[in-house]
């Protein structure tokens, strides 16, 4: 195929972006969040650039949201062999060399760059990260410039006439790496460089630098941005596990809004009331390094404990085993090897990326394998008996991942209030010190 053919229409491209999508969006994911696809334009050249949070699932949040066709860019190491490469073209995705790549590398990007200008004067979508690496922080980190040397080229070899529209996009995951999380897709308003045209023939350098202050604050309105590097830990963790203190009863239109709003308030508390911000700081300190035995989704479900509340789990999970050991054991070996996979990967990020390359290749497969099994046990019978067996095993698989991890979850908690009374007692009394202080300060 080549980089040449990324940006043609192909019939085997629609068949597999329709399976991808009903993989992604119905099993893969819990519940997405789109907000303001309206904001989206549905004519003219235009280019997608978001923060980047978890590698290629971010790629994914645009494919399936954005309503338009999209052609993506993504770092060149991973095009280095060539079936990947084929395989990567065919997906729409073209490679950007970094300076890390070394100097002759980088002279490559040109073909890229003529690429892009192709697939923009077609009215196509352009897709960016332009953080050039995704982070595992709440915070957007400074933007490199290759999207507005892309943008500034197509217009010149246009006279300037494309006005190519970038729509800014915030992103955010409830869980970065499992299964049945959420995911918060929040589309902004479009900006134009139109204004720095001129500037650009007279400097580009500074017209880039321009560009991306210009996209760097768009993007920043558009997602859940921490600015506090120093108190980025205490911050985090408050908006995320305490948001009905913060907040109230207000309802919020996604995640992302709801984020945003909570970080305001603490931000503002730290600004006009010092002293109080930092018995919160403290406190939150404390309880995190008094804590390290549980894992962040732990802690969460801590601050939120209800021991009547997990006595009616533990029965309702008690009732349903039967049925929920029958659903997993048709799935057991797919799940098992999606686990498994993820466990050599250091990169927290990347984790979801490949569990769910896994999940999208081995339920198929095993599928496969264990109809062969269950017509040769069972030759008097129909092969859409079993399929039926698989539909409900997976659809109850996939409603009961959630709530099966929470479980399990909660469960280790109940060991620790049962084995550590005394440390109980002390997140106990900080959480309770945290919610009181934040219900004071934050809804006044």
């Amino acid at each position: 195929m080549g980089i040449h053919k990324v940006d043609q229409k192909s019939v085997s491209y629609r068949i597999l972006w329709y399976a991808i999508k009903v993989w992604y969006q119905f099993f893969f994911y819990r519940k997405i969040e789109v907000s303001h696809q309206e904001r989206v334009p549905q004519k003219g050249a235009i280019v997608f650039a978001g923060n980047h949070q978890n590698a290629l699932m971010d790629a994914l949040a645009l494919l399936f949201s954005a309503k338009r066709t999209i052609v993506f860019l993504a770092r060149a190491d991973i095009f280095k062999k060539n079936f990947v490469a084929e395989m990567l073209y065919f997906l729409r995705i073209l490679p950007v060399f970094r300076p890390r790549d070394g100097h002759s590398e980088v002279k490559k990007n040109q073909e890229t760059f003529d690429k892009t200008t192709e697939v923009l004067e077609k009215n196509m979508g352009l897709a960016i990260f332009p953080e050039g690496t995704h982070v595992d922080k709440h915070s957007l980190t400074t933007l490199k410039k290759g999207f507005a040397r892309i943008v500034y080229q197509t217009e010149e070899g246009n006279d300037f006439n494309m006005d190519i529209k970038i729509v800014p996009v915030g992103i955010l995951y409830s869980n970065y790496q499992d299964c049945q999380s959420v995911l918060s897709i929040n589309y902004g308003e479009p900006i134009s460089l139109s204004k720095y045209y001129q500037l650009y023939q007279e400097h580009p350098a500074m017209a880039y630098n321009k560009a991306a202050e210009d996209l760097a604050q768009a993007i920043k309105k558009y997602m859940v941005h921490i600015k506090d590097d120093k108190y980025y830990e205490s911050i985090d963790f408050l908006q995320t596990n305490f948001q009905k203190s913060i907040l109230g009863d207000k309802k919020y239109k996604n995640r992302i809004e709801a984020g945003q709003e909570a970080v305001s308030k603490i931000v503002k508390v730290q600004e006009d009331k010092p002293s109080s911000f930092e018995a919160i700081h403290h406190a939150t300190s404390k309880f995190l390094s008094l804590s390290t035995m549980m894992t962040p989704k732990q802690r969460s479900l801590f601050i939120h404990w209800n021991s009547s509340e997990f006595a009616v789990q533990a029965l309702l999970f008690i009732l349903l085993l039967p049925v929920l050991f029958w659903a997993y054991a048709v799935l057991f070996f797919p799940v098992l090897i999606s686990k498994i996979s993820t466990i050599p990967i250091q990169d927290t990020q990347f984790k979801s990326t490949v569990k769910f390359v896994v999940t999208l290749i081995v339920f198929p497969l095993f599928f496969i394998v264990e109809l062969l099994v269950f017509q040769t046990v069972f030759p008097y019978l129909s092969g859409f008996y079993f399929l039926g067996i698989y539909l409900v095993s997976l659809i109850l698989a996939v409603l009961s991942a959630a709530w099966i991890r929470r479980f399990f979850n909660r469960c280790y908690l109940f060991i620790m209030k049962l084995t550590h009374p005394k440390k109980w007692n002390q997140w106990t009394v900080l959480v309770s010190s945290i919610k009181n202080m934040l219900l004071e300060n934050c809804n006044k």
